[in-house]
């Protein structure tokens, strides 16, 4: 596993000069990538893979290849690495991975049409959520995007986005997608042991059914300010929380604020599974660039499960977060964060009992990142 690692890295090390060479032999070919380093530990319990002890096991990288055929169409295939400390979820993942691999078109210069794997129009940072030059934190907003379990970035299908009122004060980008996806499910289960039943942490890799979704951003004529929002609709057949196929139905709201020395980001999504659960997520951030290679930055984030049994309702406090974060800018392709997080909630994997008292504890993230 460790040869497998180091040949990935060695990979992402060697596209920095193919990169440049391939645009001087074939200018139908780009490369690019990213690894983000981390070391991560916690004060308290496991959480998003981030033990006691510490972990440098703690990382993203991806090589994409893009290849232009014409001016209009152009194949994408992204090869991802990631790794998650002691996360359960990492015995569900291989070490290299197809993250993305799609057909694109251009019909004009205002709809363009994606055929294959490809990422899910959602948010602000689904499509860049592991380039961690262009993200304020380690990750994207755990509350709203979720990592490791119960979340897809991508979709297998087809996307449409078509630009709208390009030239008014108020463009629009608006986008589609159907196909289906998967996700890790996971459950707490007893199992036989020698002095008696034994709770285990047990997983599996769902298929979510007849995925539609979609979601629209509304550019104002302030510069850097946008709000936006979108629906998706699937179905899931077999999950360990289903006793059939159920539908699922949610939706999302932001804002996304970029200026020259500061940032103001904002996103809420409701998710409803008709009978048995409603989850509702959101987060707020914002940062300030205190001179032109450091910056500062201030996030909160906020997660609530509402469960629905034969024989009650119960509400589960799962993500409350509270996180500062440091960042160095050596370059715009290389950056260095400290970050640090104060939690309280149920968002730790192996947790048992999720009607008792919220568990609480600190994690920190120190981490480096470098694209190009």
């Amino acid at each position: 596993m460790r040869s497998v690692r180091t040949l990935v890295l060695a990979t992402l090390g060697c596209a920095l000069v193919a990169s440049s060479a391939s645009a001087q032999q074939d200018e139908k070919l780009s490369i690019h990538g990213y690894l983000t380093q981390g070391y991560a530990v916690s004060d308290s319990a496991l959480m998003i893979g981030i033990p006691k002890t510490g972990t440098t096991d703690y990382r993203r990288a991806a090589l994409l290849l893009r290849y232009s055929q014409s001016d209009r169409d152009n194949f994408v295939i992204q090869m991802a690495h990631r790794r998650l400390g002691e996360s359960p979820s990492m015995q569900f993942e291989s070490d290299v991975k197809v993250d993305w691999a799609f057909y694109e078109h251009q019909f004009g210069t205002q709809t363009r049409l994606r055929v294959g794997k490809m990422p899910i129009q959602f948010g602000i940072y689904n499509e860049i959520r592991y380039v961690g030059t262009q993200i304020p934190f380690y990750r994207a907003p755990y509350a709203f995007y979720h990592e490791g379990i119960y979340t897809s970035e991508t979709v297998d299908g087809l996307t449409v986005s078509q630009s709208l009122l390009g030239e008014t004060a108020f463009p629009i980008e608006a986008n589609a997608y159907a196909g289906s996806f998967s996700f890790l499910d996971f459950q707490t289960v007893p199992v036989p042991g020698p002095t008696g039943p034994v709770l285990v942490y047990q997983g599996q890799r769902v298929r979510a059914q007849s995925a539609l979704g979609g979601s629209l951003w509304i550019s104002t004529p302030i510069e850097g300010l946008r709000i936006g929002g979108g629906g998706q609709r699937y179905t899931v057949p077999n999950a360990f929380f289903v006793a059939r196929k159920t539908s699922f139905d949610g939706y999302n709201a932001g804002l996304d604020a970029k200026f020259e020395r500061f940032y103001l980001r904002s996103e809420f999504r409701h998710v409803d599974a008709k009978k048995i659960l409603q989850y509702d997520g959101w987060y707020s951030q914002g940062g300030v660039a205190v001179t032109s290679k450091i910056s500062l930055g201030a996030q909160a984030e906020r997660a609530t499960y509402h469960v629905r049994t034969t024989t009650s309702n119960y509400r589960v406090p799962l993500v409350h977060d509270d996180a500062v974060v440091l960042s160095y800018s050596v370059s715009p392709n290389l950056v260095v964060k400290t970050e640090a997080h104060a939690t309280k909630g149920f968002n730790v994997e192996g947790v048992t009992n999720t009607r008792g008292t919220p568990l609480e504890g600190r994690y920190f993230i120190s981490s480096l990142s470098v694209a190009f």
